[in-house]
């Protein structure tokens, strides 16, 4: 019986903090395989999403520019 391998699940992470970046990081790397990418502010979130199909996105809510708020309603 020929096994499958599952393509990691890809997370967009919205979060302006690098200590909050690192965290996660650090996080998921602990419990399995996950494709992260991360954006800094909403807008370039949506570029991301433009770009890319992604399993799970977790946003901030308060950050400069474009606000987690903004993001989620655009």
């Amino acid at each position: 019986m020929k096994e499958h391998s599952m393509k990691p699940i890809s997370i967009l992470v919205v979060e302006d903090h690098p200590f909050q970046q690192l965290y996660l990081q650090n996080l998921f790397s602990e419990i399995g395989q996950f494709h992260l990418q991360f954006a800094e502010e909403g807008s370039a979130a949506l570029d991301c999403l433009k770009r890319h199909d992604f399993d799970l996105v977790l946003t901030d809510l308060l950050m400069p520019g474009m606000d987690g708020v903004q993001f989620i309603q655009g």
